[in-house]
């Protein structure tokens, strides 16, 4: 899938629902109160619709047109959409955090901030700025860097974004599950899962002269420990940490988020990695492609021999 090719689509989408909400509060004056601090007035609402049927609205679908029109202004126009939508939920997140209310509007600001600025990242970039290999460095110091990209990345999409799910959920009242013994089960898989991810961390560290981090990335192909077994079992891992994390809190809606992130990395996200990795390392990648599966676990781990050798310069001739 060109990613590329899903921004206009994706910035007219924008704009059409951004518009829809509008109306929506417009026309249905009780829906207003998700959206405000209790007490809070109307009119403070409703001041924004002028910026964002402007900036958002309409600034995104000029955006949209001139990247159908491969304009060489359509990166500008991308970028003032995503300042505007971040500096909107900037200010709904001061918001929240002063009056403990309206959590929704973070939620909806966020989705939208990460989908848009992800978008323009990729159709303002080449594909080799995106994914650059790693410098020569020593193994310690690759293996420093991809704890750290692990600690981030486990802090806000494991605790930060479930526990604003959370928040959504308690403002707007919808009830979460319980049955015996959930939290222990939960806790159990999170607890293996994430030896799972660091040990596919670890040996991408050590083993591929780099990090999971694509303008980080590997400067081998690494076919050990979990990825002889598995093409992305840090992948695999982190979903299971969110689906975990949903099942631990009884979170309907952190579970669908999971499976939500899960969809645009393998239908978006892994694509590009995976067209990039291909063009590094050739034949090698396409018979890995072909012996290890990216969702299920090989039985028998995948070995670099005299076969797989063979193999691999049949596929160069």
């Amino acid at each position: 899938m060109n990613t590329r090719k899903l921004t206009a689509p994706y910035f007219v989408l924008q704009s059409l629902l951004v518009l829809l909400w509008w109306l929506t509060l417009w026309l249905h004056p009780p829906a207003r109160s998700f959206f405000l601090p209790p007490g809070g007035a109307d009119v403070f609402l409703l001041a924004f619709g002028l910026p964002d049927l402007v900036l958002i609205v309409a600034g995104g679908l000029v955006a949209a047109r001139l990247c159908r029109r491969e304009s060489a202004s359509s990166g500008v126009a991308l970028w003032l959409v995503v300042g505007a939508l971040s500096y909107a939920t900037l200010y709904c997140l001061a918001l929240s955090l002063l009056t403990n209310s309206a959590w929704i509007s973070v939620a909806m600001m966020s989705v939208s901030t990460f989908l848009s600025a992800g978008l323009a990242v990729v159709h303002t970039n080449p594909p080799h700025a995106l994914f650059r290999q790693a410098r020569r460095a020593n193994p310690i110091w690759n293996l420093i860097k991809t704890v750290a990209q692990i600690t981030v990345f486990w802090s806000f999409f494991l605790f930060v974004l479930p526990a604003l799910i959370n928040l959504v959920e308690d403002e707007i009242a919808i009830p979460r599950f319980h049955y015996s013994g959930q939290e222990a089960i939960a806790a159990t898989i999170f607890g293996l899962l994430s030896l799972l991810g660091l040990w596919g961390g670890v040996t991408m560290s050590l083993n591929g002269e780099g990090t999971p981090l694509p303008v980080d990335g590997t400067r081998r192909l690494v076919v050990a420990g979990p990825y002889a077994y598995l093409r992305n079992p840090m992948a695999f891992a982190g979903l299971g940490q969110g689906l975990m994390v949903g099942l631990y809190t009884g979170s309907a809606m952190t579970m669908l988020y999971v499976i939500a992130g899960g969809l645009i990395w393998n239908y978006v996200a892994r694509p590009m990695e995976e067209a990039e990795l291909e063009q590094k390392f050739g034949a090698s990648f396409k018979l890995y492609v072909a012996e290890v599966k990216c969702w299920w676990p090989r039985l028998r781990p995948f070995v670099i021999n005299d076969e797989t050798e063979e193999k691999i310069s049949h596929n160069v001739r």
